[in-house]
């Protein structure tokens, strides 16, 4: 299965190309990113062209039988298989979307999988992604020959430009013993849905509090455990401490409006990640 890789000053590209499903057999490939550096998200496109009719209303997601994500000695950071299949696109993704029902000859979708988790583990070091494909025979009516998936990956790097090409943003700042307000640091004008965020000691970390326009009619005080317990509306790391990330309704940054405040016990370093939505 080849490769390209077109990289420029926000991201790596890596395209596979084209992947032949034998009716009967499973598929696989497999991926080295070189180095994972400042990459705080991965997606990726995936299409199956089929010869006959797909079968189901998840028919991209039932093409991939497992997903493993390690590290450079091999030891599985994310493995996704069997029974845990149907939690692919949880697992993947806030943005990722199931595919369409029975599109005839072609289905396609795309996932979004948050990695800061695994860069704060993995900085600096390969990562490889295999991802194994189901027989076609799984995948169409019988009586098909075979199938095509394509699938893009792409690899998201952090920037600290401020140009109006670059989707994710990140500010690095200092905070010390109690309400620090980073709002101010955030990026002016850049619609915004994600706000991440990494504190260095998570025992500093005693509220979070957010508002997108100043005006309160948005605004939300955050208890560490309270963090902890909101799945929809804060993720929180399983794996790391630390590691937050907050889902927003869609606004535009406007510095001197956007509330962004972290209380502290003491002195630490805060690293926001801004994904604009785009």
């Amino acid at each position: 299965m080849g490769k390209s890789i077109i990289q420029n000053k926000t991201r790596t590209l890596v395209q596979y190309s084209s992947v032949s499903l034998d009716n009967n057999a499973q598929a696989q490939s497999s991926l080295v990113i070189p180095t994972l550096a400042d990459v705080i998200g991965i997606d990726w496109d995936l299409t199956v062209n089929a010869a006959g009719t797909l079968v189901g209303a998840k028919t991209v997601e039932n093409a991939i039988q497992r997903m493993v994500i390690s590290d450079r000695n091999g030891k599985p950071v994310m493995d996704v298989a069997g029974s845990d299949l149907p939690l692919l696109s949880l697992l993947l993704s806030p943005n990722g979307s199931y595919s369409t029902p029975d599109t005839a000859t072609q289905n396609t979708d795309k996932y979004y999988r948050d990695v800061l988790g695994i860069t704060a583990v993995l900085a600096n070091q390969p990562l490889s992604i295999q991802i194994t494909f189901a027989p076609y025979s799984a995948l169409a009516t019988s009586g098909a020959t075979g199938a095509i998936v394509n699938l893009t990956i792409n690899i998201w790097y952090g920037s600290n430009l401020g140009d109006a090409t670059t989707r994710i943003y990140k500010r690095t700042m200092s905070v010390v013993s109690g309400d620090n307000f980073v709002g101010k640091n955030l990026v002016n004008g850049v619609n915004t849905h994600i706000l991440a965020f990494k504190i260095g000691s998570e025992s500093n970390l005693s509220s979070v509090t957010f508002s997108s326009n100043g005006d309160m009619d948005d605004f939300s005080r955050l208890l560490p455990q309270q963090i902890i317990n909101l799945e929809n509306d804060i993720y929180r790391d399983k794996h790391q401490t630390g590691i937050f990330k907050l889902f927003v309704e869609p606004f535009k940054v406007e510095t001197q409006n956007t509330r962004l405040d972290f209380s502290s016990t003491g002195s630490d370093t805060v690293s926001v990640y801004q994904i604009a939505n785009n």
